[in-house]
This record gives C-alpha cells, sequence and structure tokens, in this order.
C-alpha cells in the first residue's frame, strides 16, 4: 500500500514536470546554441572540458557510494524483519546515487553541447547560452533532496511532501521560460511569479518544522539539526534562484 502512494505521488511529480517543460517548448520553440555561431562558439570556449572533468569527479563519488551501499545492505540482511524499518535507512542513500548518477548525466550531455539553448536577448548579440540540461537535472534531484528533508527528516508523508515539489519543479519552467521571452514586463513578471512560486513552497516546508515540533518529543536525536537543515535548504532554493 505505500508502494502504491509513493507511485502514485512520483508519476504525478513526472507527469506535472514533463507537461510544463512540453508547454513552455511548444509556446517559445527556444532557439538551440548549436543554431546560433556567437553562441556555439562561446560555449566551446573552455565550458567542455571543465564538463569532462566534472564527470570524472561524479562518477567516482558514484561508484564509491553504489559499492558502500551495495556492502552495507548485504550485512544488514541479517537484521532485516529482526530490526523494524531497517530497510527504510537504505532510501537516503539510493537517493544519493541517482542525484550522482543524474549529475553525471547532466554534465556528460553539457559536454557534448546537447540540451543548451541560447537566451533570446542573445540571438542577435551577446549569445548567452541556457543550460537546460542543468534545469531538468534540477527537477530530478531537488525532489529527491526534498523528499529526503520532509520524509525522512522530518517524518511528514509523501501527500505533505507532493504540492512543494510540484510548485517547484513548474517555477523552474516558468525560469525557464523567461529565458526566451523578447518583452522585457513579461520577463520579470514570469521572474515575479517565480518568486512568489517560491514564497508557496517555503510557507509548506515551514509547515513541516512546525508539525514536526508538534509531533516529536525534545529528546529526539538531531532534532534540532534535522530542522536546521530544512531551514537551510529553503535558503539555498533562494540563491539558486538569484
Amino acid at each position: 500500500e505505500e508502494v502504491k502512494e509513493v507511485f502514485t505521488h512520483v508519476s504525478f511529480w513526472i507527469a506535472i514536470t514533463l507537461a510544463s517543460f512540453f508547454l513552455v517548448e511548444v509556446i517559445c520553440q527556444p532557439p538551440k546554441c548549436v543554431d546560433v555561431e556567437a553562441c556555439n562558439v562561446q560555449y566551446r570556449g573552455g565550458l567542455e572540458d571543465l564538463h569532462t572533468l566534472i564527470i570524472t569527479g561524479l562518477a567516482t563519488a558514484f561508484v564509491m557510494e553504489f559499492f558502500g551501499l551495495v556492502l552495507s545492505w548485504r550485512s544488514a540482511q541479517n537484521l532485516v524483519g529482526v530490526v523494524r524499518g531497517i530497510e527504510y535507512t537504505f532510501i537516503p542513500p539510493v537517493l544519493l546515487c541517482a542525484c550522482f548518477f543524474f549529475l553525471s548525466v547532466e554534465n556528460l550531455t553539457l559536454s557534448k553541447a546537447g540540451l543548451i539553448h541560447v537566451a533570446v536577448d542573445g540571438v542577435g548579440g551577446n549569445a548567452r547560452p541556457v543550460l537546460t540540461a542543468t534545469l531538468l537535472e534540477w527537477c530530478v534531484n531537488v525532489p529527491m533532496i526534498m523528499t529526503c528533508s520532509g520524509c525522512f527528516a522530518l517524518n511528514r508523508p509523501i501527500k505533505e511532501v507532493t504540492r512543494p515539489v510540484v510548485v517547484t519543479n513548474v517555477y523552474i519552467a516558468v525560469c525557464w521560460w523567461a529565458y526566451f521571452v523578447t518583452d522585457f514586463w513579461f520577463r520579470w513578471f514570469l521572474v515575479f511569479v517565480a518568486y512568489i512560486m517560491w514564497l508557496w513552497v517555503t510557507y509548506d516546508m515551514i509547515y513541516w518544522i512546525i508539525d514536526f515540533r508538534k509531533s516529536t518529543c525534545p529528546d529526539l536525536p538531531a532534532r534540532r539539526l534535522r530542522i536546521g537543515l530544512t531551514i537551510g535548504l529553503m535558503k539555498a532554493f533562494f540563491w539558486y534562484g538569484v
């Protein structure tokens, strides 16, 4: 029953995210960087090598984390069924492995100049690259981070995590949209809408903390740390938006 509920919510996240980016793609038809010479030259001027180096580091981290997870799981087999809920302790490392994997895929894409578009204001002049693959990677890794914070650190049910996750992915799509808008005022309107949505997500996450404080005893291990990390996550989302 729990697995079915998780699958339902995650499927909803994926559907809304894909629909949001597809809608922006249809509305804007963003120009690709490879089709704009100035953008292509600017991107090729060093970023390719940087992403190749990043892939090496991420792949190494993924392999080490993956084998550590496998060894830990094999060591804990005798305790499964004896220690209640021990299998749930392996979910955060699985999500961490997934984060490393998707970050590696993202940088592999960027190293080959794949999902890269060009901002509208750069078509005739500055040719500013838009790393679409990075935004898509955020739409994968940010929900996993929020799941770790909400479900595992603060013991919130997944239905309470769904709205903040969906709103976050939608405002990432809105930010992507803003890159390809020619009208100055409409572009800043989209930025304003994105920040309003960030405030909405922050509001929900604050209530995670309030409900967590009400439902747990003061001597719970790492109680303040869990709350502090969630607050730090909200601040990180804000600075990434800036």
